[in-house]
């Protein structure tokens, strides 16, 4: 069962998420360049913001990190403070090394990025207290190696690492923090390059999020072709102010690109594999909720936020449950949205409102080939003389249809 969301967006002036050169994202998209949010900005976001509010054990909370080895050491009984870091080094690199690095990287600080809870690494911790001869083995392998580096030799030593053999029961042991996961993990997945058992598939999908208006191409120096407009700004130098007959003496100088896009922003989750992932249909159901409100309400990207102030609200919200294939509307916008013409009425005909129009009729002409196979459809809308609902009903009731727990409907004008 999946629940839903097509948003259409608008931002101020801003430069919310920027590639490499430091421009606005940009794709093109029906033969015209369109702003774009990635998929990835918008996740992060979204998970930060569910995980300020959401109240839940903070330690089923999942943390995407590089030094998950300090907080298992402080959880182990190895040793000195050195042995214990070196044995947390081992036990994550199990998930995502080779066997023949396992033991140089008990001499490093970790490289790998790793999505663990501290329930799991608690987890982890006392899995370890049944493995001590196999940890101690690791442990005077990696001594071994460090002396053979000591004083640094021309050519790097051959480290001693263990045979698959060796790890066969620690990895299945380990292999376990597969089958019931955080909630973030079970909503975004993650990938154990090493131990795949622990790797999860996601229930969340989140597409790049593209402006249903297009931009011109400007050229910009050390940024090369960027969509939007160019803002030169200038700082003053408090202590040595700006020469006033000259105008000389700004104590900075910079040119920033700048959009004003409106988004069409969309993302699905599968709530059954969600629940079946968590193994607590109650617990799937606060983080489905809160995972859908901060998708609305919190995933914007936060590129320039103190100098932009981008943080506004979807004009338009529609929440859907169905037990068929997911589709995004983003063919509504193939030909873009740039002007408010033909109607008196600004507000009416604002670029948000005719998107969301857009939207409505290219969803109906979709549904009246494939049928329309929704079980719940709701929206939230700022737009005058439009039937809407405030977005926790409309939540709220997506949800109760989706965990089988309300009655199918159709709340849509």
């Amino acid at each position: 069962m999946f629940i839903e969301l097509h948003l259409i967006h608008a931002l101020p002036p801003s430069n919310a998420n920027r590639d490499r050169f430091g421009a606005p994202k940009k794709i093109q998209y029906g033969g015209t360049w369109r702003a774009r949010l990635s998929s990835q900005s918008q996740k992060r976001a979204a998970r930060q913001h569910y995980g300020e509010w959401m109240a839940v054990d903070r330690k089923a909370l999942a943390f995407r990190s590089r030094r998950h080895d300090q907080a298992l050491a402080t959880r182990l009984s190895f040793g000195s403070d050195d042995d214990k870091l070196m044995v947390a080094r081992f036990l994550l690199g199990l998930f995502n090394l080779k066997n023949d690095n396992l033991i140089p990287a008990m001499l490093e600080e970790p490289s790998n990025l790793l999505f663990l809870s501290e329930h799991e690494l608690d987890t982890i911790a006392a899995i370890a207290a049944d493995y001590p001869v196999l940890l101690q083995d690791m442990l005077e392998r990696a001594r071994r190696y460090q002396e053979a580096l000591d004083p640094k030799p021309k050519k790097a030593p051959e480290a001693e690492h263990p045979s698959a053999r060796d790890l066969q029961g620690i990895r299945k042991a380990l292999s376990q923090l597969g089958q019931q996961v955080p909630g973030d993990v079970a909503l975004f997945g993650r990938m154990m390059a090493s131990l795949t058992e622990a790797s999860v598939d996601g229930s969340v999908q989140v597409a790049d999020a593209i402006s249903v208006n297009s931009f011109g191409i400007t050229s910009v120096k050390d940024m090369g072709q960027v969509i939007g407009e160019v803002d030169f700004f200038t700082a003053e130098d408090d202590i040595e102010p700006m020469d006033e007959e000259s105008k000389a003496g700004a104590g900075h100088l910079g040119q920033l690109p700048i959009i004003s896009p409106v988004y069409y922003r969309y993302a699905n989750v599968n709530v059954t594999e969600l629940a079946r992932l968590i193994g607590d249909p109650g617990l799937a159901q606060q983080f489905a909720k809160g995972f859908l409100g901060a998708f609305i309400m919190g995933s914007l990207p936060q590129g320039y936020i103190r100098s932009r102030a981008h943080n506004t609200l979807p004009d338009y919200v529609q929440v859907q449950v169905t037990a068929a294939q997911p589709y995004s509307l983003v063919s509504a916008f193939h030909v873009p949205i740039n002007s408010c013409a033909g109607d008196e009425d600004f507000l009416a005909q604002s670029i948000p409102h005719q998107a969301a129009e857009a939207l409505r009729q290219y969803q109906d002409r979709v549904n009246a080939i494939y049928g329309d196979k929704s079980l719940y459809k709701a929206e939230a809308t700022t737009q005058p003389g439009w039937f809407g609902q405030p977005l926790e009903h409309a939540i709220d009731g997506a949800l109760a249809v989706a965990m089988g727990v309300g009655k199918p409907e159709v709340a849509y004008a």
